[in-house]
């Protein structure tokens, strides 16, 4: 699979999509007929437009437990960042608040400054405290609370997204109506994402990036369809 270029990934999704015509199309099959690794990514990638257009609020996938790294509330910020946060004074969600919807709303009540590209370039794609980095999408892990049994991390996009990322053992939290929200399983551990306003297909490809990110899972057609939809997406509410 690590043989396959980007552009390869772009004529695989293309085909996938039906948009390959013609000659290209007709080169691609030939490819497909002799190279496994394209197999392998046309699998993937259809796959991953499966999930997408099956995706419904609620839905569930079991794997084996992902690691947990449970400390105390901190904020995170790569070096280009942290000066531009280091000027704001932000609240952890309380220990007695474990709604889901008052972390979150705990969070979006506060002003983040939103990343700048050069924010991003520093920004590692290694995990904070057990939470998936989102720098694919354009977004930045500002901070984690891990103190509490529900453990929360909230990321900070460009053009006004936020989105708080969840962590618990027993009895998943229902979808939430009035937010965008997504809940499944890894193990003995439940997810929930929770976002507003965001674009629905940038958010439907987030939740398939962070089903697999937490499961150990993350697929190469799983970060394509997700930078595709970050391009696509219209600026969050």
């Amino acid at each position: 699979m690590t043989q396959i270029t980007e552009q390869d990934w772009e004529l695989v999704s293309a085909f996938a999509d039906g948009e390959l015509r013609g000659e290209d199309a007709a080169r691609l099959e030939q490819r497909l007929r002799n190279e496994s690794e394209l197999q392998a990514a046309l699998a993937s990638i259809t796959e991953m437009s499966q999930a997408l257009s099956t995706l419904k609020p609620g839905q569930n996938n079991t794997s084996q437990p992902a690691n947990s790294n449970r400390r105390p509330y901190r904020w995170i910020a790569g070096a280009a960042v942290a000066a531009s946060i280091a000027v704001a004074v932000f609240l952890a969600p309380q220990q007695s608040v474990q709604d889901p919807l008052d972390i979150h709303n705990a969070y979006t009540a506060q002003t983040f400054p939103a990343p700048t590209l050069n924010d991003l370039r520093s920004v590692s794609n290694a995990e904070t405290d057990g939470f998936p980095s989102l720098r694919d999408a354009n977004m930045v892990l500002v901070v984690t609370s891990t103190a509490d049994a529900t453990a929360s991390a909230h990321y900070v996009g460009e053009n006004g997204c936020r989105l708080t990322l969840l962590r618990g053992i027993g009895a998943p939290p229902q979808p939430i109506q009035t937010l965008q929200s997504a809940e499944w399983t890894v193990g003995e551990q439940w997810y929930q994402s929770l976002a507003t306003g965001m674009d629905q297909v940038k958010f439907d490809a987030l939740t398939v990036y962070l089903q697999q990110s937490t499961q150990d899972q993350r697929k190469p057609a799983t970060v394509l369809a997700l930078l595709g939809a970050v391009r696509g997406a219209t600026p969050c509410a």
